[in-house]
């Protein structure tokens, strides 16, 4: 909703799900859980959602001297409806996929093809998986690519790492390539030490943003990396976020309401030797807030997601004990703060690599496990309940006062609470103003524009 009273603007968006101490901390169960056994060791890389409402897999199978590309699509309760191996002699991997109207398109590395010892290996199916088409780009080193989006006005950028283009160890390396998978142009960024490219998302003004770990730059053994680029990869400026020790990032997701969600590891912050760490930032690269998770283990993040309400789910693996590791999922709010935590899995190691949001407010995680099926390890997928949706207001009243902005609205069932957050601008940075169990707040205006959330707290 948008009022302007005088010279002040300002903004109410969008109310959230929250939760104090006091409330139920378990907002998300299991749906149902499935593993999938294929051909010797099975590791599921990455997965999508299609506009049916089908869900795409991508990983590896088979033995380790011959290991072959998967992708699977199963329906919305885990039934297979086909998958397909592909592959050569040598070994090939799926590690991101993206649906098509006709069909889709998956990325991954090779050494079966091409002119080095790993390319990268694009692979366009039809709707049911047969091969319409494949390509490798590469020099004669090793060349992985881990992550695709669509590009400005058709074609696809590929992201990932190359050791033969580059003055050090690896850099970042980035292709774009027509609809038909002609290369049109590559760009590869990094300096003397060892970069490494994970992930990359197509941002609002057509540019891209690639995420990964430098040790050419920052202030420590390894940092956080991002790279933003214009439309034709040319670099616009890059940042970099860590500290002494090692610090990974893994996922990078553009955010509803502005600016992007890194996610990943360090050993430089937290509590354990390694803890899930998640940084926001604006559309200009600066940190809105920084946050970790995890205990005196080792908890490692390896994707994240962003829901239709702006929550953020961060998924990886955490500690059990005796040296094993199980899914681990946890959903924040916009501001950073824990909504739930969700820890799915069995005795043995289950490690989740990708996360997806669902329309109906679950999440699907997907991964490998060690605890289920018949082998050394299977593809194994895991959704969650949907999470409860929080009523907005029934009324809502914005009036400015001198120096101060008057919000009142009406409450709705089931919300017993109110958090009330406000920022100079949507950039940030966003600081908690009050919370109250009244139906109304008086915040000061700091500036000509104002701008504000509330947040539902739920019994």
């Amino acid at each position: 909703m948008l009022m302007r009273a005088g010279s002040f603007t300002a903004i109410l968006i969008l109310l959230q799900l929250t939760l104090t101490q006091e409330s139920p901390a378990q907002l998300l169960d299991s749906m149902w859980a499935q593993y999938y056994h294929w051909s010797g060791l099975d590791v599921c890389k990455t997965s999508a959602l299609q506009s049916d409402g089908t869900i795409l897999l991508g990983g590896e199978s088979g033995p380790s001297t011959n290991r072959q590309a998967r992708v699977a699509c199963i329906d919305d309760v885990g039934n297979v409806i086909w998958s397909r191996e592909y592959g050569g002699p040598g070994r090939e991997s799926c590690n991101a996929v993206l649906p098509l109207a006709d069909g889709l398109l998956f990325a991954g590395e090779t050494t079966s093809y091409g002119s080095g010892q790993a390319d990268f290996w694009i692979v366009r199916c039809s709707l049911n998986g047969d091969t319409l088409w494949t390509r490798t780009f590469g020099g004669s080193s090793n060349e992985r690519c881990y992550a695709l989006c669509t590009g400005a006005g058709g074609g696809l950028i590929l992201a990932g790492t190359t050791t033969t283009f580059t003055p050090g160890s690896s850099q970042f390396w980035m292709v774009k390539i027509s609809d038909t998978g002609d290369s049109l142009w590559s760009r590869s960024f990094g300096g003397s030490g060892t970069d490494e490219c994970y992930s990359v998302v197509r941002t609002a003004d057509d540019g891209f943003l690639l995420a990964g770990n430098t040790t050419s730059y920052g202030a420590g053994g390894s940092d956080f990396w991002i790279v933003r680029t214009d439309s034709a990869g040319d670099s616009l400026w890059s940042r970099t976020f860590g500290g002494t020790n090692t610090d990974v990032c893994q996922s990078v997701v553009a955010h509803a309401f502005g600016g992007f969600v890194l996610a990943g590891y360090t050993s430089s912050f937290g509590a354990g030797s390694y803890d899930y760490w998640v940084i926001r930032v604006s559309d200009g690269g600066d940190s809105l807030w920084s946050r970790t998770y995890g205990r005196t283990g080792i908890d490692m993040a390896h994707a994240a997601c962003v829901d239709s309400s702006g929550n953020i789910a961060v998924a990886g693996e955490s500690p059990i004990g005796g040296g094993y590791r199980n899914f681990r999922l946890i959903l924040l709010s916009e501001l950073g703060d824990s909504i739930t935590t969700l820890r799915a899995g069995g005795p043995n190691d289950e490690i989740c690599y990708s996360v997806i949001a669902l329309p109906d407010r679950s999440f699907l995680m997907s991964g490998q496990t060690y605890s289920y099926g018949p082998s050394d390890g299977n593809f194994w997928v895991f959704r969650t309940t949907p999470l409860p949706v929080v009523p907005p207001p029934e009324s809502l009243t914005i009036c400015v006062r001198g120096d101060s902005l008057s919000l009142r609205w009406r409450s709705a069932a089931g919300v017993v609470g109110y958090r009330v957050v406000g920022a100079p601008n949507m950039d940030g940075p966003w600081q908690t103003v009050l919370m109250t169990a009244d139906t109304t707040a008086v915040v000061p205006m700091v500036s000509e524009t104002g701008f504000f959330t509330v947040l539902g707290i739920l019994q």
